[in-house]
């Protein structure tokens, strides 16, 4: 007696990943490194230049520029 061949096809699972990871928080340089890059691209490029120079930058609340 034979059995009757059955083709068997994959099982396709689909599943939804949900993003569970709660919301990035800025602390205060980093809202003002956003800040410095949007609204002053320039003085952003400057801040980059001290900071790959190893030397020290600060950021002041008005987006002012520090370096030394």
């Amino acid at each position: 007696m034979q059995q009757p061949k059955v083709k068997l096809e994959p099982k396709v699972v689909i599943s939804e990943e949900v993003d569970t990871a709660p919301p990035k928080v800025e602390n205060e340089i980093e809202r003002r490194i956003r800040e410095l890059k949007e609204q002053k691209p320039n003085i952003y490029e400057e801040y980059k230049n001290a900071i790959k120079s190893q030397k020290r930058a600060t950021i002041g609340p008005d987006l002012s520029l520090r370096v030394g």
